[in-house]
């Protein structure tokens, strides 16, 4: 792999469960929580992986609902600190569906940076 582009992810993942994120949608997804599937919640556990010497770039909304930009701010610590080159985008006034919709300019601030990056 030598791009990574995350759209609003979900990256610390008993961060998310302890707080509640997304409701019983992670713990449905998982199969369980986190005492009762351990080695699931391991190898979902993205700060593990790091180093992973792979380009990232996440892209938050600053005022998604859904997932909190906090999510990415967390990743984009430990991945650069990991040595890992890792770019974050915030972008204010947006939610979580913004960045997927090709017609807004949350989708074309990611993707003209993916063209640029592709292009290097």
């Amino acid at each position: 792999v030598d791009l990574v582009v995350a759209l609003c992810p979900l990256t610390d993942i008993l961060g998310c469960v302890a707080a509640g994120v997304g409701g019983s949608a992670l713990l449905d997804w998982v199969g369980g929580t986190p005492s009762e599937r351990p080695e699931a919640y391991a190898g979902l556990d993205l700060a593990r992986r790091l180093p992973t010497r792979t380009r990232t770039l996440l892209v938050h909304g600053a005022d998604d609902d859904l997932v909190p930009v906090g999510q990415s701010e967390w990743y984009a610590q430990r991945a650069r600190a990991a040595g890992d080159p890792c770019e974050l985008a915030v972008l204010d006034g947006e939610g979580h569906f913004g960045v997927l919709d090709p017609g807004t300019p949350a989708f074309r601030c990611w993707s003209s940076r993916l063209a640029a990056w592709v292009g290097d």
